[in-house]
């Protein structure tokens, strides 16, 4: 939303807030997808020790393929800031 509005009202301010809030997302995905994968690994080897089968599955790499949304989404609104902005005559 803020890049629509930076973008309709031809000023920077929005694309600069879009990238900040793409960055802050893209960090707690971050943190999200190492808590993720640090918790499972001690579950994982505590089932295994109690002769269950785990391994990761699905939730674990959709996690990591959101992060990585997050990223290129970032890298893109990082992009745009260097757009041209101003009034067209």
């Amino acid at each position: 939303m803020f890049g629509v509005c930076g973008s309709a009202s031809r000023t920077r301010v929005g694309t600069v807030f879009m990238t900040l809030v793409a960055g802050l997302a893209t960090l707690t995905a971050l943190v999200a997808w190492v808590i993720d994968m640090v918790l499972f690994g001690i579950a994982r080897n505590h089932f295994r020790e109690l002769g269950r089968p785990a391994q990761y599955g699905n939730a674990n790499w959709l996690t990591l393929g959101a992060l990585v949304a997050l990223l290129l989404g970032f890298c893109a609104s990082a992009c745009g800031v260097f757009g041209r902005y101003g009034k067209r005559r």
